[in-house]
């Protein structure tokens, strides 16, 4: 997981933003609803970590490759409004 990744370079970074191309995913790792699912409680806990670490996560979401033609390039992620920080509150 990309966000373990970030534990393993303490030192690398302040702040990361991470591509992903499932809303869902990124709604439910941000919702305060109780995780249902091992990998939401995994990825929750990383992003409380390094918030302690004092490390800023953000997510952008960016439409998947399938069935778009020409899918080798990359996508534009400029224009999507579609963002999402985490910043751990104190009282977490």
């Amino acid at each position: 997981m990309a966000l373990q990744q970030l534990l393993l370079r303490p030192m690398a970074l302040q702040k990361a933003v991470l591509l992903v191309d499932s809303k869902s995913a990124i709604q439910t790792v941000a919702s305060n609803k109780q995780a249902t699912t091992q990998t939401v409680k995994e990825a929750r806990g990383t992003i409380k970590l390094l918030n302690r670490q004092g490390k800023t996560v953000a997510f952008q979401w960016g439409p998947s490759h399938v069935g778009i033609h020409g899918n080798e390039k990359k996508p534009h992620f400029k224009t999507n409004k579609h963002h999402l920080t985490f910043k751990q509150s104190r009282d977490s």
